[in-house]
């Protein structure tokens, strides 16, 4: 049951540093941004691992054709 939440809170954790990643790019900390962005896409990575693992599947990907 909780392994289904797992991609999800992934996926708040890639948006967190995302932003944060941002919020520090605006105020001149170049470095420390790019650590998050980097972050972030790690998290991004592990995401769709962790939904593939569950088998987690989206329902409105189920209905359209443009997601295969």
């Amino acid at each position: 049951m909780i392994k289904k939440h797992i991609p999800n809170a992934i996926t708040c954790a890639n948006l967190f540093s995302g932003c944060i990643g941002i919020v520090y790019a605006f105020n001149g900390a170049l470095e420390t941004a790019a650590y998050f962005v980097l972050l972030s896409g790690i998290f991004d990575f592990f995401d769709g691992f962790a939904a593939r693992t569950a088998k987690c599947k989206i329902k409105h990907r189920e209905r359209s054709r443009f997601f295969g």
